[in-house]
């Protein structure tokens, strides 16, 4: 009897060569997720209150495996927990095992003996969900892939669904709860909760308090509840139900679907309406109540209620309150973003617990004028607002641009939002939110609680303002504080407490960061006054930098150059000049209008807030821009540019080698300068998975990430910093590049007959056999972009293999009819698009893009890099080992396609490996196949043939194993393999 002990806790792919079902075992160690008891942090007991993941039984845990799955391979029985961990059963299939073959820990499953092993697998390593309750503090509770029972009971908590139908029950406290990918079932409870679902159709509940509710993108039910309530259901039809209170149902006509609000009190409810196109709406009464809709698939009902109750009381338009347009359809007809401004409204300029005298619309923002009011509820618009509160506990909220939130005197709560916005809580226990941008805070005097949100976020901490402050969310990777309040640096300690780190300027000034301790932080996280740390002592510790500034061992000063190593700088509030120098430098740019100079090495480059100009130098960069009108320059090298918020310029110099990639370019506000057109012939646009590439013919790029050519346009376009206009060509950014470097395309055209084609103007071609001839190919003055369209015939263009004019031509060549066509691309990069009919595709020497389109096509990349995708029918795709390149199938059908693998030579060390979800073939000379979406056990007698034969596979073989028998059997010889798997 032999037993195989298997634990899955540690990845390793395993193989069982000889097993004997009628009495060997294999016993699985610890296949569930689960672990023992272990402390956490209750909120009974300490201010930072509950630290707990997910519960399952009384025990802590991470969430769920994703159990363990079960398939039969080459006449053997694969069990997988995951990529890169399995265990093989060579020559004993899944239905020779059962339940006396399988133990746990040494013990036998307690299971019916008729149970089938993917059942007894299934016991053992369940994917069902986990019950988790909190405690009396703040928890945060995570759940699993399964169906999850998340209770954050007291305190402020978060709950995060995970893939299952979940319930979620906030409990007591101002808890934030979100759903998932399942039908979700959500409950706010008692306190000012959050409640948001995702991408199915979910019901949530808000309970008592004042609630914020959002459907997401499924068809959900939204009850508030008890208290003032704000209700979005989001895409799709939703059913929204305020309850008691004062609610605001916010409907946006422009996620499309058709909701309904139950129970709408027109003396104290309120309709925000969004997304509204002019000429589209209209307004009936229907059943009693009031239907509005927005074209055909978008529309509210509220019942019970007629469209004489609705009106400048009770309707809001983008967030704003209106006075000068009523009835209802007015309203919403005429609204043009700036109408005046009056108490209320939702998340535009508003003011609330006042009167419309404290508070004045101005510029682009919101400013406050008469802050005497004892309580403050101030919420910013879209543009770049001030608000400040005033002697009393306050509560103000941002809007979507760079704001200014100022608390004044009492217990404030200052939360920013998409902008990067600067909040100052001053004298009181304030508790400020930074939200998404690259925000700055500063509790000022009190007990503030600190929390950044997305992005790089600057803490503010004055020790000349008593205080006892804590930062919730400090990431070490990108986040500063910035100490202030003079220079006594020796009376600062730092020590590590509960997990966090306390920074202490004696009592009742103190600094504590949940969740990093000293070790994490450094002289990259630290700023005085604005100012950078730089130590002569060598040591970057959190406690040597207060030390090395007491004794004088270091300095301050601005953040400028860096030096030959891998630097990380950081801007301050003022206009910096940031110099990588070589190395692979990290530069971060503040709140000024910045200059970041990456230099040579591959350099991360971070604008931040402000007008930035950002050049990456020599190297592969990455660039973003931040929020601010940014210029970014990707240098030499492949680069990465994101331009972020705002208007972004970005340089693309085509003399300068390298294959760019613009990743959020926003065809309504950004431009490409483009230089270095001059002396170029063969530039090309095309579109490639949605993106546009532009290739200059000289081996450099530029890629447009998700934005088509036909999205790109004059505004779009500068040409050595000058903006251009329409030329003899057209508009379109083809056209404009074209004309700049004084190249052209060729087209040639025939007629609908069965003929040969002659002439050095062009070939387009209709029904019919069409041969064209090599007069254009010994026309040796030809440049530009060649473009054939072959019509229904079957048609050859010879052409392609015969060009002697220009061998970098990027050519593009299209057959929209339904004939059996030969496209041959030639010495560059092509597009080759077969059409209908069965197809025969050459791309020869270019990185070339080839489609076969209907019908049994043939694909050859024959060398460079090439992308294969064979579309419907039964395609071949021919990878010769012989020529150079990486090429890849992107849509290998295993039931239908077959992969000629030829040229595959005695020297080869061949390996074939799952690679990102898909097979990578490496011959071992440097010439790779890699076929997307396909395992490598999906790949074998029935659909490969190996040098034009179709291989004998036998029953343990694969792949791999069948290709290194060819290469040895050519002349003898044994093969080395690698990477076997």
């Amino acid at each position: 009897v032999a037993i195989f002990t298997q634990d899955f806790r540690s990845a390793s792919v395993d193989t069982i060569a000889t097993f004997d079902p009628s009495q060997d075992v294999i016993d699985f160690t610890s296949l569930n997720a689960g672990r023992g008891p272990e402390e956490f942090l209750r909120g009974a007991a300490s201010q930072f209150g509950d630290r707990a993941r997910a519960f399952n039984d009384g025990k802590i845990v991470d969430a769920q495996g994703e159990g363990v799955s079960l398939a039969e391979v080459n006449g053997g029985t694969m069990i997988s927990a995951g990529e890169g961990n399995s265990l093989f059963v060579a020559n004993i299939t899944p239905d020779q095992l059962g339940v006396g073959n399988i133990t746990v820990d040494g013990q036998a499953i307690d299971v019916s003996p008729d149970s089938d092993l993917q059942s007894i697998l299934d016991v053992i390593a369940p994917t069902g969900g986990v019950t988790a309750e909190g405690g009396d503090g703040d928890d945060t509770l995570t759940g699993s892939v399964g169906s999850d029972t998340l209770d954050g009971g007291a305190g402020d908590d978060l709950l995060k669904s995970g893939r299952g139908a979940d319930t979620l029950d906030g409990g007591e406290g101002n808890d934030t709860l979100d759903g998932g990918m399942g039908d979700d079932v959500i409950y706010g409870g008692e306190g000012n909760d959050v409640l948001r679902g995702d991408q199915q159709d979910d019901f949530l509940d808000g309970g008592a308090g004042d609630d914020v509710l959002r459907g997401g993108a499924g068809t959900d039910t939204l009850v508030g509840g008890a208290g003032d309530d704000v209700l979005d259901g989001g895409a799709r039809s939703d059913v929204l139900t305020g309850g008691d209170g004062r609610d605001t149902f916010v409907q946006d006509f422009s996620l499309g679907g058709a909701d309904t609000i139950t129970d709408f009190n027109p003396t104290e409810d309120t309709i925000d309406v969004r997304g509204i196109v002019e000429g589209d709406l209209a307004v009936e009464v229907v059943d009693g109540g009031t239907l509005i809709t927005a074209g055909e698939n978008s529309s509210l009902f509220v019942a019970n209620v007629t469209p004489d109750q609705l009106g400048v009381s009770n309707v809001t338009v983008e967030g704003q309150a209106l006075t000068n347009a009523s009835p209802l359809e007015g309203i919403l007809s005429s609204f043009e973003g700036n109408q005046s401004l009056t108490e209320g409204g939702l998340e535009g300029d508003a003011l609330a617990n006042s009167t419309t005298e404290d508070a004045t619309a101005v510029g682009d923002g919101l400013t406050t004028a008469d802050n005497d009011v004892e309580d403050l509820v101030l919420k910013g618009s879209k543009g770049n607002d001030t608000l400040e509160g005033g002697t009393g506990d306050d509560f103000l909220k941002g809007g979507q641009r760079e704001d200014i939130l100022r608390g004044g005197e009492g217990d404030d709560r200052l939360q920013g939002d998409m902008g990067s916005d600067v909040l100052e809580g001053g004298a009181g226990n304030d508790a400020l939110d930074g939200g998404k941008g690259l925000d700055t805070l500063d509790g000022g005097a009190g007990d503030d609680i600190l929390t950044g949100g997305g992005a790089a976020d600057t803490f503010v901490q004055d020790f000349s303002e008593p205080g006892n402050d804590t930062i919730t969310d400090f990431n070490p990777e990108e986040d500063v504080i910035d100490f202030r309040g003079g220079n006594d640096f020796g009376n600062i300690t730092v020590s590590g407490v509960e997990g966090g780190t306390l920074i202490s300027a004696g009592e009742g000034n103190s600094l504590f960061i949940e969740n990093v301790i000293p070790d994490q932080l450094g002289a990259s996280n630290l700023t005085f006054d604005g100012q950078a740390f730089v130590s002569n002592s060598g040591d970057a510790g959190l406690e040597s930098i207060f030390s090395d500034l007491a004794d004088g061992t270091a300095i301050l000063e601005d953040p400028l150059g860096g030096s030959d190593g891998d630097d990380i700088l950081k801007g301050s509030s003022a206009n910096d000049v940031l110099d990588g120098g070589a190395g692979d430098d990290t530069l971060t740019g503040g709140k000024g209008a910045d200059k970041l100079e990456g230099g040579e090495g591959e350099d991360t480059l971070d604008g931040g807030r402000g007008a930035d100009t950002i050049d990456g130098g020599v190297g592969n960069d990455i660039l973003t821009g931040g929020t601010g009108d940014d210029i970014l320059d990707g240098g030499a090298g492949d680069d990465i540019l994101t331009g972020g918020v705002n208007s972004d310029t970005f340089v693309q110099d085509f003399s300068v080698a390298g294959n760019d990639t613009i990743t959020d370019f926003n065809p309504d506000q950004d431009v490409v300068d483009f230089r270095g057109l001059d002396g170029l012939t063969n530039i090309t646009v095309s579109e490639l998975f949605g993106d546009t590439v532009i290739n200059a013919g000289n081996g450099n790029t530029l890629t447009f990430q998700n934005i088509t050519p036909e999205q790109l346009s004059v505004e779009n376009i500068k040409i050595d910093g000058a903006a251009v206009t329409a030329g003899a060509n057209g508009s379109n950014i083809s056209s404009l590049l074209q004309d700049a470097s004084s190249t052209g395309d060729n087209i040639l055209s025939g007629t609908g007959s069965d003929e040969t084609l002659d002439g050095a103007e062009g070939l387009e071609s209709d029904d019919g056999f069409d041969i064209r001839t090599d007069a254009l190919a010994n026309d040796s003055d030809q440049t530009g972009e060649d473009t054939l369209e072959g019509g229904a015939g079957d048609d050859t263009p010879a052409f392609f293999t015969q060009v002697r004019g220009n061998f970098d031509s990027a050519n593009t060549i299209k057959t929209g009819g339904e004939g059996d066509d030969i496209l041959e691309g030639g010495m560059a990069n092509n597009t080759l698009e077969g059409g209908a009919g069965d197809d025969t595709l050459k791309g020869f020497m270019g990185d070339d893009y080839l489609v076969g389109g209907d019908g049994d096509d043939t694909l050859m990349g024959m060398g460079s890099n090439d992308v294969l995708t064979g579309g419907a029918g039964n395609d071949t795709f021919v990878q010769d080992f012989r020529d150079t390149g990486h090429d890849i199938i992107t849509d290998f059908n295993p039931s239908e396609d077959t992969i000629a693998l030829n040229g595959v030579q005695n020297s080869f060390e061949v390996s074939v490996t799952a690679v990102d979800g898909g097979t990578l073939i490496d011959s071992g000379t440097g010439n790779t196949l890699f076929v997307a979406n396909v395992q490598p056990d999906q790949l074998g007698a029935s659909n490969v043939t190996i040098n034009g034969e179709a291989p004998n596979f036998g029953p343990e073989d694969t792949l791999e194993s069948v290709l290194g028998n060819v290469a040895a059997e050519l002349q003898g010889d044994t093969l080395n393999l690698r990477g076997f798997t």
